[in-house]
């Protein structure tokens, strides 16, 4: 989650103007044109656009904007870059990015009033436009970092944030001619029990360690008081039956020796547990290219577990729009009969005036 405080404000400022402390709140969105090195060149005139951040996608990060039509812009080779404004009670603003994006698909529409409608995408996209054009190989002992980093200098990118690691690979690794190069980054992240690749409202590129968000603080809270800026109507998602209570974890190869795990729900306090479903076995299994260690691989095979078992509490709920929400934020919820920590999965910002931001999060599992 993004830090509330930015230029002179402090966190406690923001948080009072935004939940309109005062009684009124303003807000407006912004938007600039960047280089290739995400360096600044001029403003853009947004007509209307929205944002969504999805956790488990491909690429978390999309936005779809309409901005008039404007022959200085280079569509193809320039990065757009929106901003959430917020008037402070001093008379200033205060702003934070809502991420960095290419723009791929630019439609021309219109005649006498000449729009383009713009379908974005974080900067991480060029991972999954790219391919190795040889066979590509991680050698055996390799760190996991220093593979990563070498992937990100392939496609440009040296400011990468990656959080550290000792672990090495077990065995040698290799792709064929034509494998995405966004594939090989998340093969070797998951073998090391990191999240998925994200980049940040600076566009950034984060490589973050899993921890189980049960043992997260909450970073936010949404609370039903005199300044909530939650909306009515939350809905609660309870579709158990086809969710796995067994999760299996198999790296086979012939240059080593073959390591699994397995972990079933087991606790009688869970509703995916087969005592509480007559007895019935939902198994997934996942074959691994390769894990850091035995640790790694259970690491990894109990998070799926976590993930999979919390699905039975989903809420999706709408709020004001919110400037600071990044990517599997950890937010503390009480409206009515809904009370706990979840585990945000996607969030939508729709920044015409008059928009609303919907969540859609899970609460923490018991195993």
């Amino acid at each position: 989650m993004i830090d509330l405080a930015t230029g002179n404000y402090t966190a406690e400022a923001v948080q009072r103007a935004l939940h309109a402390a005062l009684g009124t709140r303003r807000i407006w969105y912004r938007y600039e044109r960047l280089n290739q090195y995400k360096i600044p060149i001029a403003p853009m005139s947004g007509e209307e656009g929205s944002i969504d951040l999805a956790y488990n996608a491909q690429i978390m990060r999309t936005g779809r904007f309409v901005f008039p039509d404007d022959e200085a812009v280079n569509w193809q080779g320039e990065l757009l870059r929106p901003w959430f404004c917020l008037a402070m009670p001093d008379g200033g603003t205060a702003e934070w990015p809502l991420g960095v994006f290419y723009m791929p698909t630019v439609t021309k529409t219109g005649s006498r009033h000449v729009y383009r409608e713009v379908e974005a995408y974080d900067t991480t996209t060029i991972l999954w436009d790219d391919q190795v054009t040889d066979r590509y190989r991680v050698p055996r002992g390799s760190k996991y970092t220093a593979a990563l980093s070498a992937i990100f200098a392939s496609v440009g990118v040296f400011d990468a944030i990656i959080e550290p690691s000792e672990s090495v690979t077990q065995t040698a690794l290799e792709w064929e001619a034509g494998t995405a190069k966004g594939e090989i980054v998340q093969q070797l992240l998951t073998a090391d029990n990191y999240e998925p690749l994200m980049a940040d409202a600076w566009g950034r590129w984060m490589c973050r360690k899993y921890k189980d968000p049960r043992a997260r603080r909450a970073e936010y809270s949404y609370t039903a008081d005199a300044l909530s800026v939650m909306l009515p109507g939350q809905t609660v998602d309870d579709d158990l039956f086809r969710l796995p209570n067994v999760f299996v974890g198999v790296v086979s190869r012939p240059d080593r020796p073959a390591m699994s795990f397995a972990y079933e729900i087991t606790d009688p306090k869970s509703p995916l547990a087969a005592v509480n479903r007559g007895g019935r076995h939902v198994t997934e299994t996942k074959i691994y290219e390769d894990a850091a260690s035995a640790l790694a691989l259970e690491a990894d095979v109990r998070r799926r577990a976590s993930q999979a078992s919390s699905y039975f509490s989903g809420l999706k709920f709408s709020t004001a729009p919110m400037p600071h929400h990044a990517a599997g934020d950890v937010l503390w919820i009480e409206d009515g009969g809904v009370r706990g920590k979840y585990q945000e999965t996607r969030w939508s910002l729709d920044l015409r005036a008059g928009g609303e931001m919907t969540h859609e999060a899970q609460k923490e599992g018991v195993l």
